[in-house]
């Protein structure tokens, strides 16, 4: 259903109030990414620690830090393998001999903008211990991530996804790999957000309109939070350079000059224009042909879906199998349906080129790991959550654009909602020990009464924390099985 004509100006181009089913994935997301983030065990997120080592490093010291010039602070080294173990570190293993960080911090790697920002909201607040400090930035990305479900949503009502603009935001709040990726302590959050912004800006709506100063500003800053930002420059540039394009100079100059002073500091401060692990330490170059190509794309699928974090605890193919063969088919539908007038052949073509050249960074980067370490998959799906607002969108644009309502759709969100709550189920048992993990896949529990498990899960995180957890995931529970109960009502 369209916009009514007899709305005020303002209202009529897309500041209508929110409708009760966006509302309704608005505040299931919510509700995801707090899950999410007290349900991770502490420093459970992919390389967390190390994120978290370098904002404290930047709290005391706010500068740029050369790559393992500084180590992880023993005082988390401590607190990581207490909450870990249940058991204190002795004093003279908290050295920096022994500890995790003894190569120095190889997230110093990373563009400083985060970790500095990060680093000054510490330095504001009383000191906190390294749990609460967890916790609070894991908080603090899980408001970011929500703000990119926003972003997204106010593209989709934008450029004509009409009553059906709460689509895309139901894809990032039933898929539990877009909340996992992003509340961990790391510096993909911001960057997504920056992407977000910069890549819906760029957005055609109804009438050509689009933002392109907010756009290249949003995207020239990317690549200071996160180098991959720099893969969704291309897209924006090509935009901006359009003929006709107003302000074109100084969008060209948002974009380009932050990417080429971050490349000509970090060649002063690492060595290298390109600031990864995998290229400063100079392995030895792999031919494009070794790389395991099948299985690395296999692992991005899967992992961009679900995975619980450093454990890496994944569930049996089937599920994956399943899901992405219906993100598959939603794809279809939008690749098979007709642009409308705000959606037209340039924005799909926008956003489907952003999606890809993304890719390809990945894929660079997947050539580079493997020359370092010789190994497949390591590249996680997990990075690929910063284009999620171009690749929501065209995962259900045909479906928002279809006369007749999809009735499949609401069967792959309930596979995500399966999927969500099998993974809620296996995080709060992990701590007990009981859950059976052979080469780190899920299989069941063993005999364990929900007394000891539920014990064993309070004993493994503050007491905030886990109450937080029993609150949250529950809530979402309910709250998704209520969308979905709607959606199979109205697409019935």
């Amino acid at each position: 259903m369209g916009a009514d004509p007899d709305l005020p100006p303002k209202v009529r181009e897309g500041f209508r109030p929110l409708s009760r089913v966006e509302l309704l994935v608005l505040l299931l997301l919510t509700c995801r990414l707090l899950a999410w983030a007290f349900l991770l065990p502490p420093w459970g997120g992919f390389d967390e620690y190390a994120h978290h080592g370098y904002v404290e490093t930047c709290a005391e010291s706010p500068r740029w830090h050369a790559f393992r010039s500084v180590y992880v602070p023993d005082r988390l080294v401590a607190a990581e393998h207490e909450w870990r173990t249940g058991e204190k570190l002795p004093e003279e293993a908290i050295d920096r001999g022994r500890s995790p960080g003894r190569l120095g911090n190889y997230e110093t790697l990373q563009s400083p903008s985060y970790y500095l920002g990060a680093g000054l909201l510490l330095r504001a607040l009383p000191p906190l211990s390294p749990a609460a400090e967890l916790y609070l930035l894991r908080t603090v990305n899980a408001g970011l991530a929500l703000l990119v479900g926003l972003a997204t949503l106010a593209a989709a009502r934008r450029i004509g996804f009409s009553d059906r603009a709460w689509l895309p935001v139901a894809l990032l709040a039933f898929i539990p790999g877009y909340a996992i990726a992003l509340v961990r302590v790391s510096n993909d959050a911001l960057c997504a957000l920056c992407l977000t912004i910069g890549i819906g800006a760029s957005l055609e709506d109804s009438r050509g309109r689009r933002r392109p100063l907010l756009a290249a500003a949003a995207t020239g800053a990317a690549p200071w939070v996160k180098l991959y930002g720099l893969a969704g420059i291309p897209g924006v540039l090509a935009r901006a350079l359009r003929r006709g394009e107003k302000r074109r100079a100084v969008s060209v100059a948002l974009l380009v000059v932050p990417a080429a002073v971050l490349a000509f500091l970090s060649r002063r401060i690492h060595g290298s224009a390109i600031a990864l692990a995998e290229v400063l330490t100079h392995p030895a170059p792999a031919a494009f042909r070794d790389v395991p190509w099948l299985l690395d794309t296999w692992t991005l699928m899967k992992t961009h879906l679900w995975v619980s974090g450093m454990s890496i605890r994944v569930f049996p193919s089937v599920f994956y199998v399943a899901l992405a063969s219906g993100l598959a088919a939603c794809a279809w539908k939008t690749a098979a349906t007709r642009p409308s007038e705000a959606w037209d052949r340039r924005n799909r073509t926008f956003a489907a080129v952003a999606v890809f050249v993304f890719l390809i960074a990945l894929a660079y980067f997947a050539k580079e790991n493997f020359a370092s370490y010789r190994s497949p998959g390591g590249v996680g799906g997990w990075y690929l959550w910063a284009m999620a607002l171009p690749e929501a969108l065209l995962l259900t644009h045909g479906l928002a654009r279809e006369r007749r309502r999809a009735r499949w759709f609401p069967i792959l969100l309930a596979g995500f909602f399966l999927l969500t709550v099998a993974g809620d189920l296996a995080l709060f048992a992990e701590p007990s020990g009981f859950l059976t993990t052979p080469n780190g896949h899920i299989t069941g529990i063993g005999a364990a009464s929900f007394a000891r498990i539920a014990e064993s899960f309070r004993r493994s995180r503050p007491a905030p924390a886990a109450i937080a957890a029993a609150l949250a995931a529950p809530a979402s529970w309910v709250l998704a099985a209520y969308a979905l109960a709607r959606s199979f009502r109205s697409e019935a």
